[in-house]
């Protein structure tokens, strides 16, 4: 498996296809695997790139305090050293977050954006889950913690009916470096509010979240939608946070029609 030192830190990542570029940005806890699915189908006309963020996956475990800043930094040298001109950028949760400061920093870099599942705001239970983080730290991951973390995750049915899906999720939260994924909460739940700077985002947004997402709630999907111009919406019937596991069906036909459009408008200069 390919990886590369960026920013002083060693990131792993996987490519397949070939074509126009694009970079998959993952959920905390989770890392690039979780968009499996979505890269065997666009793959196919896209070349794409799964990111494992630091302090998860197979990227370095760095116990030092970190920003998003710092996470964007990490691709958008990736992004360089990769030699990518720029590229559509798809990003879940802790993802997306990361995205759209990577679309502030460096617009240049961003054709498309596809945010999943996300929020631009500060997060509102900071102290709560800056305790629990604190609590937990030191301890490995086990069935209470799983279920604790799978509650923020999925919706109660998804939840509660077996299924390969499931099974997965729950063996890489079970098999998490806790170091790696304490520093990489805190990064999340310390993050800054940037909803007032979405305005100057130029580029093609497509703004998705489950209607039954308890992480960040439609409401985070309707702020940034709102704050982004020309961006669109959609709300997955069903889901939890994890919309693009929980009902895949839906959610990746969408980005498929989203980024094939942007990229033939690309292509034939209309953008």
């Amino acid at each position: 498996m390919p990886k590369l030192r960026v920013n002083g830190v060693e990131i792993h990542y996987r490519e397949r296809g070939s074509g126009s570029p694009i970079l998959f940005g993952h959920s905390l806890t989770l890392d690039g695997s979780m968009y499996d699915e979505a890269t065997t189908r666009l793959s196919k006309q896209f070349r794409t790139i799964q990111v494992d963020f630091r302090g998860h996956g197979e990227s370095e475990k760095v116990d030092a305090d970190y920003s998003l800043e710092d996470i964007t930094v990490d691709l958008s040298t990736l992004i360089t050293r990769l030699g990518l001109k720029s590229v559509h950028y798809v990003g879940l949760s802790m993802g997306g977050m990361v995205g759209m400061r990577l679309a502030l920093a460096h617009p240049g870099l961003i054709r498309a954006l596809v945010l999943l599942d996300t929020s631009a705001e500060a997060e509102e239970k900071r102290e709560e889950f800056e305790q629990w983080a604190e609590m937990t730290k030191d301890m490995e991951p086990n069935e209470q913690q799983v279920q604790a973390v799978l509650h923020l995750m999925v919706s109660p049915e998804f939840g509660s009916k077996p299924s390969p899906i499931l099974e997965t999720l729950k063996s890489r939260l079970l098999s998490n470096h806790v170091r790696g994924v304490y520093r990489a909460s805190l990064a999340v739940i310390r993050r800054t509010d940037i909803l007032s700077q979405l305005g100057r985002i130029r580029k093609p947004a497509l703004v998705m979240v489950g209607d039954r997402d308890i992480a960040t709630p439609p409401r985070h999907a309707e702020a940034i939608h709102r704050a982004i111009p020309g961006s669109e919406m959609v709300q997955v019937p069903g889901s939890g946070h994890l919309s693009i596991l929980e009902q895949p069906a839906i959610v990746l036909p969408k980005i498929e029609a989203f980024l094939d459009k942007n990229r033939k408008e690309l292509n034939h200069g209309i953008m």
